[in-house]
């Protein structure tokens, strides 16, 4: 369970809402944009950065679209490769998705969270989707969240 965004039979991301939700503040921060919203708000509604809405507007594209259905249109996916390729060298150093580990606290018997870095940088992801925005534009195919 959680997003999946494909292009027919090839795969742009798969994971949670709440790992797609930090790419996409990734994405907008090693632009110099920072959050351009907070986890659980409609970013549709709450993009509150001008300078990126006017200068990005991919940027806001990938911000703003609903995260759990629709698709990129072909256009969309060429416009974000362009943004992809500009903002990969940038991710370096900005790491990656963490999980939670829900553990029982021995000593007084309640549950402790600990996170734990999975291995996967932000970078990896982005170059995941590039791979497959470029498949979507050569077939002249849209990317489909589901």
């Amino acid at each position: 369970m959680g997003l999946d965004i494909d292009c027919g039979d090839v795969e742009l991301f798969h994971g949670s809402y709440s790992t797609f939700h930090h790419f996409r503040q990734a994405v907008a921060t090693c632009l110099g944009y920072g959050a351009l919203y907070d986890e659980g708000e409609t970013p549709a509604r709450t993009a509150k950065n001008a300078e990126a809405r006017e200068k990005e507007p991919v940027l806001l594209a990938l911000i703003t679209h609903s995260d759990c259905e629709g698709y990129w249109s072909v256009r969309e996916c060429r416009d974000m490769v362009g943004l992809l390729e500009r903002v990969i060298p940038l991710m370096e150093n900005a790491g990656g998705p963490v999980s939670p580990v829900v553990t029982r606290d021995e000593s007084g018997g309640g549950l402790r969270v600990q996170m734990f870095d999975t291995g996967i940088t932000w970078r990896d992801i982005a170059n995941k989707m590039l791979a497959g925005l470029r498949h979507c534009v050569e077939r002249r195919h849209r990317a489909s969240f589901g």
